[in-house]
């Protein structure tokens, strides 16, 4: 998967989250939600030569991780 491919996933899933948490969809549907982000994020390079994940930044601005301290 390409990080374009992840960015563009990565969006669509926020969105759907978003909405999904806005108008009190089930639980699971939910759950499933992010469980794909996890995925993606397990994916995800966190960047190469074309897209530079800045070493200050404490999340990917791609996939959304969250590196540990």
């Amino acid at each position: 998967m390409t990080i374009e491919e992840i960015i563009f996933k990565t969006a669509d899933l926020n969105r759907r989250l978003n909405k999904a948490l806005t108008t009190m969809e089930r639980n699971d549907e939910v759950f499933n939600i992010r469980k794909e982000i996890k995925e993606i994020q397990a994916q995800c390079p966190h960047g190469n030569e074309k897209y530079h994940w800045d070493v200050e930044t404490k999340a990917c601005p791609y996939c959304g991780f969250k590196r540990s301290e």
